[in-house]
């Protein structure tokens, strides 16, 4: 009969050796009530190693690591989900380490069930090794190209009322649903192209018009202080900021105005819908959750004298004439990075990306 060693998360910490860690512990609500788990991982390419030493086990014995996952899959199919157990009293250690495969089921769960709560799986993992002449142990858990969720496994009784879904079957109906989703963007695409000829517009009106910049308004000089009236000064000042912003948005209002009437024009009732919203995008902090029209685009917001906090704006554009800051990144390249992952969901057609 062999031992069970249970998931604790607690037990387990980022690997050290692993530059490129992504995610994080804590509490989270599944189907079955409130888990402690180790969320690791990303949508992009970031190898993530989370890693538990598990020391003074009995020689010679045989012993199973058990443990719960939900996530850990990806619509192209090239996520990677690997669990590493091996000794560490000997320098051939990692050679002669047990490498169990669980993406895609390869190795197969003791169980597997339709997650209600979410498209996914609730799988059950036991995956047995033998000690051997070794005591001390690490057990190394692995995921890049998809968010996986590891928790605590509980008896299998408890998760007898749901739906038995093993991999295969949620992959067919993943692909089911994805094949439907491309389907209803190519009815889009085509539903403008299919009008009779006289009701398409020419070539150079079929593009949106571009929303122009806000002038710059260059700052008033400040006005001398009279001698004797020390606040005519401020009084004149604040008068003219004020203006200022009142001018400032009285154009922004006509262009975005402007810009409406254009597209009304363009696109009567019975043409494409052009703020129909392709992909949700949610913000790292959690805060915002945007509907992304289709425009990205990556700014300096220390242009804006400190209006926002410095560093470098992703924002989305929600509306055909509307942009949105989603997030303020530290660098540059942060926001690059955000702006690549979200062009390349909507090209692939996902309706929500988290970043």
């Amino acid at each position: 009969m062999s031992k069970v060693i249970n998931f604790n998360a607690r037990d387990f910490e980022f690997d050290a050796s692993c530059s490129t860690n992504v995610g994080f512990r804590g509490f989270v609500t599944t189907a079955l009530g409130n888990e402690e788990v180790w969320e690791i991982g990303n949508w992009n390419w970031d190898w993530t190693q989370i890693c538990a030493n598990i020391n003074g086990l009995e020689k010679n014995m045989d012993y199973v690591f058990r443990f719960a996952m939900t996530l850990g899959h990806n619509d192209d199919n090239r996520e990677e989900s690997l669990v590493h157990i091996h000794y560490t009293d000997s320098d051939n250690a990692w050679e002669n380490r047990f490498t169990y495969c669980i993406k895609m089921s390869r190795f197969r769960p003791i169980l597997s069930k339709r997650d209600p709560e979410e498209d996914t799986m609730i799988r059950v993992f036991e995956l047995p090794f033998n000690t051997g002449e070794h005591t001390d142990f690490r057990i190394v858990i692995v995921s890049q190209h998809a968010v996986a969720r590891f928790f605590t496994a509980r008896e299998n009784a408890t998760y007898a009322e749901l739906e038995d879904l093993s991999y295969p079957q949620w992959r067919e109906q993943r692909t089911l649903f994805l094949e439907k989703q491309q389907e209803e963007r190519n009815m889009r695409a085509n539903r403008f192209s299919m009008l009779p000829s006289e009701f398409k517009l020419p070539p150079e009106f079929q593009k949106m018009p571009e929303i122009p910049e806000m002038p710059e308004i260059p700052e008033m000089p400040e006005i001398p202080a009279h001698p004797e009236i020390p606040s005519l000064q401020k009084m004149i000042n604040d008068i003219i900021r004020e203006s200022i912003s009142d001018i400032e948005d009285t154009i922004e209002d006509r262009i975005e105005e402007a810009i409406q009437d254009s597209i009304n024009d363009l696109f009567p009732e019975g043409g494409p819908d052009p703020s129909k919203p392709v992909t949700k995008v949610l913000s790292p902090d959690k805060k915002k959750l945007l509907s992304c029209y289709g425009g990205l685009k990556v700014e300096d917001t220390s242009r804006w004298n400190g209006k926002l906090k410095v560093g470098f704006s992703l924002s989305v554009q929600v509306k055909p004439n509307t942009w949105e800051i989603l997030y303020i990144y530290d660098t540059e390249k942060e926001a690059a990075d955000a702006l690549v992952a979200v062009n390349r969901a909507i090209q692939e057609g996902m309706t929500l990306i988290e970043l």
